[in-house]
Formats: C-alpha cells, structure tokens, sequence
C-alpha cells in the first residue's frame, strides 16, 4: 500500500538561521539578557552544527580579546594554556583557537610568544635584570629558550640586541640584521 507522502515542501533560504541567544550560548546569554532590554538584536548567526556568539564571522569579539590580552598580561610570568584563556572568555578550547585565529590571523601560542618577545625586549630595555631573570620573567624555561625564540623573531640573540639598543636606542631591525 502507497502511502501519499504528507510532508510539506520546505523552502530553503539562503543566508544564516538565526537562533535567539537564549538558548544559553556560554556566558554570552548573561551579556545578551543586557542587549534584550536596550532593544538590541540578541539572535546568533548559525551555519550547520557551529554556533558563534558575538560577531557573525566567528571571530572573538572585542570584550572577548580585551580579557585574553589582559589575561596574557596578568600572567606573562608562568605557563599560559589554551584551555586557561579559553574559560577566561567562556568557550571551548576548539572554538576559542577557532575564533582566535578568525580575529587575528594567528594560533594564540604565536600570539602568546609574540606578547613575550615583546615583554622580554621591554625588560631588556628599561631593566638592569639578567637574560635569565629576564626569561623566567616572560614565561620561558630558562636562558637559551629565550635566546632560541627572541632570534626566532629579532634576528639575533638577546644580549647582542640588548648590546646593540643601549649603545643606540634609535637603532633599527635593519641595522642589527646587517651587522650579524
């Protein structure tokens, strides 16, 4: 026996769903239930399974990586995990470094070396402290982990740019890549 089959036909429309953020998107429904009373649009973009609170290109939104970067900050001196910087904006490991690298073009480890190169030449610059000092400082395991990586971004080692920069404060990258 044929069954006729009674389902409607369904029209697909292109472009994102839209589901209301009260579904409870993380900590997102907390700052959404502020938007619903200042009349704001509180629904998500989705695309299959993926669900991106904040903005619709799946990148973190500016609260998100204002806490990341002052999260780096707080705890430049010790190890910095994934996982930490993710529960510090309320996501998943996955969906963090997703969104992370969505905003910034860049893993957040090479975010992370980058925020210590660059604390490790202001240290370099404003302190009298030792290149170890200075490595236990930035988070690194220790002297020559902070020379292989601080070459890996400047070029040269850390006590020749430090050399280099005191003896001119003015000099630049080109100079010190031509000098080696």
């Amino acid at each position: 026996m044929d069954r006729p089959d009674r389902r409607e036909p369904v029209a697909i429309v292109p472009g994102p769903a839209r589901v209301p953020s009260s579904i409870g998107l993380e900590s997102e429904a907390l700052r959404d239930s502020r938007d619903v009373q200042a009349g704001a649009d509180t629904s998500h973009p989705i695309g299959g399974i993926r669900i991106y609170p904040g903005q619709g290109d799946g990148a973190l939104s500016d609260r998100q990586f204002e806490r990341v970067v002052a999260y780096v900050s707080r705890n430049m001196d010790g190890p910095l995990r994934v996982r930490e910087l993710a529960a510090e904006v309320g996501l998943s490991p996955s969906h963090f470094t997703r969104a992370f690298s969505v905003r910034l073009g860049k893993s957040p480890y090479a975010f992370i070396m980058e925020q210590r190169m660059h604390h490790a030449r202001n240290l370099m610059m404003n302190t009298g402290q030792k290149l170890t000092e200075i490595a236990g400082n930035c988070g690194l395991a220790d002297q020559a982990h902070l020379t292989r990586m601080f070459r890996r971004f400047e070029g040269t080692t850390p006590a020749r740019w430090r050399r280099l920069r005191r003896s001119d404060p003015k000099a630049d990258c080109q100079t010190l890549e031509t000098q080696g």
